[in-house]
């Protein structure tokens, strides 16, 4: 499991700012997936709420450069942006009710950081290299 939340070049967008941020999110996920339950409920919910928060900035900051660079699929990208925050909103209620399970959460995360990054934000890569911003 620790080799999916590892940063590969290959996850690169060729933004180095996003780029940051996208590691930064494979280490909250990886954290969060391997913090033992002993670790305590208040924990483990500010590594969920700190997730939350770190991934809104990045969502904004990308949705900020795709807005003022007029790329084509800005608003799909925000609706996907929208259903992952929803998801995130749901775990952290599933955990504060002590309904959450651990095993969704590490694919859901592996899922979402993997797929997002590979299939949805490599489409912009082209598009910001394009307008010299890397």
């Amino acid at each position: 499991m620790k080799e999916n939340f590892q940063w590969k070049e290959d996850y690169s967008v060729g933004v180095s700012d996003l780029d940051n941020d996208h590691k930064k999110i494979l280490a909250m996920g990886w954290t969060i997936v391997h913090t033992p339950p002993k670790a305590g409920k208040e924990a483990i919910a500010g590594l969920l709420h700190t997730l939350e928060s770190e991934s809104a900035k990045h969502f904004s900051k990308e949705e900020s450069l795709m807005n003022d660079t007029r790329y084509p699929q800005a608003g799909d990208h925000h609706e996907k942006h929208d259903k992952l925050m929803a998801e995130i909103g749901l775990f952290i209620k599933q955990f504060r009710d002590d309904h959450m399970d651990t095993a969704h959460l590490a694919d859901f995360l592996t899922e979402w950081i993997l797929h997002h990054i590979l299939n949805e934000d490599k489409k912009f890569q082209e598009h910001f290299k394009r307008r010299g911003i890397n």
